[in-house]
């Protein structure tokens, strides 16, 4: 395992061997990075990084004012190096070696049935391909919780994400999830910016999956 660096301008990177002050010193604003450590395992960055208010992602005691968190034994101290969990999966997904796992959402419009999809996703044109939300999956108690991180934010949720379907494959193990969306005000076939792409809603059966993600189409055409 690497060198554990924090970077003044926010984000973390690696280094295999220690680096030295001038490296980390920004002669530009006179701050400098911050060296976290050498870790031994991701899971001891895991520790390190993971947000203090993971256990109120899937809390059914939380309360949207936050008030809640006053009084929550289940908190952890607060961590000034702690980072959103999408942040944390992202990053521990380039030092996971070996099979991954990956959760995927399904979200359906309670409206017409339509998917919530990406119409630009990496290395493809608009609507050439699609995309369906997902992430890497660090631990498998972390599954329901990044499930109900993947919702969009367009809509009212109406029923949480629930798993429905498992692939395993030499190199990954792709777990889907399934939601129930109220999303009476989008316009129709419209897209918006979200998390690095273009997204809105789409008829399954003219949907378009991205090489890899084949078993989607086919869990929609069940």
């Amino acid at each position: 395992m690497p060198y554990l660096y924090e970077s003044h301008m926010g984000g973390l990177y690696t280094s295999e061997e220690p680096l030295d002050y001038d490296f980390l010193y920004c002669d530009e604003c006179g701050d400098s990075d911050t060296e976290l450590g050498y870790f031994e395992s991701s899971e001891a960055v895991w520790e390190t990084i993971k947000p203090e208010n993971l256990e109120c992602i899937d809390c059914p005691d939380h309360k949207s004012d936050y008030s809640c968190e006053n009084k929550c034994e289940k908190l952890d101290p607060y961590n000034i190096h702690g980072y959103d969990l999408s942040y944390c999966m992202e990053f521990l997904e380039g030092l996971t070696n070996g099979r991954k796992a990956y959760i995927y959402l399904v979200c359906r419009n309670e409206k017409n049935g339509k998917i919530y999809v990406n119409f630009e996703p990496s290395r493809y044109k608009f609507g050439e391909k699609h995309g369906i939300l997902s992430m890497f999956c660090f631990k498998s108690e972390l599954e329901n919780k990044i499930a109900l991180t993947l919702v969009p934010y367009t809509g009212t949720l109406k029923e949480k994400p629930k798993f429905v379907h498992e692939i395993k494959t030499k190199r990954k193990i792709c777990k889907i999830y399934e939601c129930t969306i109220e999303d009476d005000e989008s316009e129709e076939n419209a897209a918006w910016p979200e998390r690095g792409g273009y997204y809105g809603w789409l008829d399954p059966k003219e949907y378009i999956p991205i090489p890899g993600e084949e078993f989607i189409k086919d869990y929609l055409n069940q």
